[in-house]
Order: C-alpha cells, then sequence, then structure tokens
C-alpha cells in the first residue's frame, strides 16, 4: 500500500468535525466508517467496534439530514444529534458530519488506510451506486475497503415495527400495481403555468403608507399546471403526451424563512380554445387539468373532450381568479376524479351535509368507476362505489402544500384505470401529496422518491 499522507480537511465538503483527536491525527491506521446511524441500536455497536479493531484511529462520517432518503419522518433525529450520540462513544475518535449524499468527501478529505462497510454489503456484493464512488475514492488514494462481521440490522425495520400500518395491503401488493402502471399511455390537457417565486424578506413598515417593506432576496420559477402533471405522470406511468398551451404565470412573493405567500400577481392569457386533431385522446386514458383559466370554456368544450376519451380523469380546481366559476358541474362525465373538500362542496353548493352523501351524488352524476376527496390533515377519502374507504395522511412536513392535489391524482390516475383496490389508491395517493407538500414549489414526485416511501411505511 502506497505511504499515507496526514488526513486533511475540506471544509466546503465537511460541514462540522464533532470529535477530534488532533496530536494523532497524522497516524497511518486511520479508520473510516459512513452511515446515517439514525436510530442508533446494539448493530451499530457491534460494527464500529469491529471496525475500531481494524487500525489505530476511529472516524465515522455521516450524511447530512438534507441527503437523506428513507421514508417520511426520517431522520428521526437531526445530524447534530447523531454527531453528538457518536461523539459520545469512547472507541471513536473523530466524528464528521458530510454536506454530500455519500462518504466521498470524507474519503477524500480524511484519506483513510481502511473504509469499513457492514456485511451486508459484501453479502449482496454491492458494485453500483454511491459505494461505488466511495470505493474508486477509497482505491484513488491508496486505501483499501473492509466489511465487518456483526449482525446486521436495520433502523428502518425497528421504526416501522413501531409505526402503526396506514393500510393492511402488503408491500409487495403495492409495488406490484406500481409496475402494472408502467405500460399506461396517457394525453394531458390542462393550462400550461409558470409559477415564479420572487423571496423576500420584511424589514419594517413604510412610515407614510400601512404596508409593510421587503427586501427581495432571490428568485426562482417551476412547471406547474399541466405541464407538472405531465412530470408527475411521466414518473408514474411512462408514455404521455401533452397539448401546449399559453403559459399563465403566477407570480408568488413568499415570505423566508418559513416560506409563507404574501401575495400573487397572475398573467392570464386570452387564449382562444385549440381545435384538437382527429386522432386526439384516443390513447389509453387522458386526463383532464382544469384550473379554470379559459383553456376549457364552458359545458360545451367539455362535452367534446368526455365524448372523445375512452377513460377520463378529472381534476377540476379553484383557484382565487376562478373561485366559484370553474366548478365540477361543468363536466358531463368521468370515469376518475380528485377534488379536494371545498371543491366538491362548491360544485354541489352544500357547506353542511356528510361529505360521503355529496361524493356519492356526483359519483353517480359523471358515471364514474372511482372517485377520491383529499382533505389535507384528514387524509383523503375514496370512493368505488360500494363502499368508502378513508386513508390516514402520511406526509410528515410541510412546507409547500402547492400541487399536492396534481401529484395526488397523478400518481393514482394509472392506479384507477387498472382497477386497484381503492385503500392502495388512497394510499398512494396520499404518499404523492405527503412528498409533494414537503418540497418548495412545483417539483415532480419521483418514482424513487414514492418507493422508498412505500417501502419505509409497510416494510
Amino acid at each position: 500500500m502506497p505511504t499515507k499522507t496526514a488526513p486533511t480537511v475540506h471544509p466546503a465538503n465537511l460541514l462540522k468535525l464533532v470529535k477530534l483527536a488532533p496530536e494523532r491525527l497524522t497516524a497511518d491506521r486511520l479508520i473510516l466508517a459512513h452511515g446515517v446511524f439514525d436510530l442508533f441500536h446494539p448493530g451499530h455497536i457491534l460494527h464500529l467496534r469491529e471496525a475500531k479493531s481494524m487500525g489505530e484511529l476511529l472516524a465515522v462520517s455521516i450524511t447530512a439530514d438534507k441527503y437523506i432518503s428513507k421514508g417520511p419522518g426520517r431522520p428521526c433525529y437531526n445530524q447534530e444529534q447523531r454527531a453528538a450520540m457518536l461523539s459520545a462513544l469512547s472507541f471513536v475518535d473523530m466524528v464528521v458530519i458530510v454536506d454530500d449524499p455519500s462518504a466521498v468527501p470524507a474519503i477524500q478529505g480524511l484519506r483513510p488506510a481502511i473504509y469499513v462497510k457492514g456485511p451486508d454489503y459484501a453479502a449482496r456484493n454491492v458494485q453500483n451506486g454511491k459505494f461505488a464512488l466511495e470505493k474508486a475514492a477509497v482505491e484513488a488514494i491508496g486505501g483499501r475497503v473492509a466489511f465487518t462481521s456483526a449482525p446486521a440490522m436495520s433502523s428502518t425495520a425497528i421504526i416501522n415495527s413501531q409505526r402503526e400500518r396506514p393500510i393492511k395491503a402488503s408491500l409487495e401488493d403495492v409495488l406490484g400495481w406500481l409496475d402494472k402502471v408502467k405500460a399506461i399511455k396517457a394525453e394531458v390537457i390542462g393550462e400550461h403555468i409558470t409559477d415564479w417565486y420572487t423571496y423576500v424578506e420584511p424589514v419594517g413598515k413604510a412610515p407614510k403608507e400601512e404596508l409593510v417593506v421587503y427586501r427581495q432576496v432571490g428568485d426562482e420559477t417551476f412547471q406547474g399546471g399541466a405541464a407538472i402533471m405531465q412530470a408527475h405522470l411521466a414518473e408514474a406511468i411512462g408514455a404521455v403526451y401533452r397539448y401546449p398551451s399559453k403559459p399563465i404565470v403566477k407570480h408568488r412573493y413568499v415570505s423566508k424563512p418559513f416560506l409563507r405567500k404574501v401575495y400573487e400577481v397572475v398573467s392570464e392569457p386570452h387564449e382562444t380554445p385549440p381545435l384538437y386533431p382527429p386522432d386526439a385522446f384516443g390513447t389509453d386514458l387522458v386526463v383532464v387539468a382544469d384550473y379554470g383559466h379559459g383553456l376549457i370554456r364552458g359545458k360545451s368544450r367539455a362535452k367534446m373532450i368526455t365524448d372523445r376519451a375512452k377513460f377520463l380523469a378529472l381534476t377540476c380546481q379553484s383557484n382565487g381568479l376562478n373561485w366559484g366559476f370553474n366548478l365540477l358541474t361543468k363536466w358531463p362525465r368521468a370515469n376518475y376524479f380528485v377534488v379536494d373538500e371545498q371543491e366538491l362542496r362548491l360544485a354541489k353548493s352544500d357547506r353542511w351535509t356528510p361529505i360521503q352523501d355529496l361524493l356519492c351524488d356526483e359519483f353517480t352524476r359523471l358515471g364514474a368507476q372511482v372517485a377520491a376527496v383529499t382533505r389535507g390533515h384528514l387524509g383523503c377519502m375514496v370512493y368505488d362505489g360500494n363502499a368508502f374507504t378513508t386513508v390516514p395522511p402520511v406526509a410528515d412536513k410541510v412546507v409547500d402544500r402547492m400541487g399536492a392535489g396534481d401529484a395526488f391524482l397523478a400518481w393514482t390516475v394509472g392506479l384507477a384505470f387498472l382497477g386497484a383496490p381503492a385503500d392502495i389508491i388512497g394510499f398512494v395517493g396520499n404518499v404523492a401529496g405527503g412528498i409533494k407538500v414537503g418540497l418548495v414549489g412545483n417539483q415532480p414526485v419521483t418514482a424513487k422518491e414514492v418507493r422508498i416511501w412505500v417501502k419505509s411505511l409497510l416494510g
């Protein structure tokens, strides 16, 4: 093995050195173990003790919070808490928080003689992903990879054993349905919306006016409307075509640090509804994202679309520009529809009747096969003509509620088309919505994220 040089630290990559033995830092026998180390358990102790026995100094690097994707509620402990737990161990000489999804910055900064992983990596012969990058980084500095032999234990499995299951369906059933929908082809019609976020900070009150003065600190744009619906669908089912429309810009001023929307300015195009080609809406299913900005004007245009679509999935949304005007009653038919509770009550002009009665009535009028009402912190209700199925929410944090309904529809439309059970439809929809509300602005909910959450909640 080449002569080892003294370990160095790159502050841009290593957020924090929590524990350090500087007088011994130049030792050639530096061992590095890396992981999340979230819910600390006996398996971690055995793994780290064995790692320490391979050399003189044991450094432990942990992944920063923002790179952890193990499902809702993870990590259980933040990066400072996890680092503190590890630094309390007498046989751990150094703890490093890594600002990266992998251990590569820690390997390059500390230059360990041995990089240690658990026995599951050896048993599975892992050769790709982050571990492949880490292995290459170790070999590049003249080090080697070793594996401990302690019995593998899983923090995720321990957490799941204490968590109430949101539905009775098995993990295998849900993943099986998610695989089935990948072969579906769909078309999307709806307004193209660009969401423009201008981030501001309050600085005080204007002395001569009754208004708050803000300082602009940044800008960010997101594709919304039918564009984000297409992006969600591309992750969920694969093949999607979207009919183009002129963009509507929704300029939102968002106050930091809590991402509270201060006000909104909308630029609406006065668009003439397009003439669709004769072969339009001939795929397996048609998804209508009706945001009420003029693309689908009146019942005649809605009827033309429903007459052509073999399977129509619908969201008909209310917002500040069309409150009380863009109602589900515009549509004569839908095989599957998703609305929030307020939109359903607006459509029925009824504030007080139990939501089940309203859902059943609109389900019958539209001739639907399945329908869902999203209810925020109450989860969702799915109706298939025989029973009402309530599924609890799974979101662990709410950053931005915009677009959760779109994610719900996009990730459940294929399931509704294929006739999946109501509880699986509601669960997958809540997972997609839960992932979305944890993101700033409209960003696609990816297949990888959905599967991680499903496995975390049902595994």
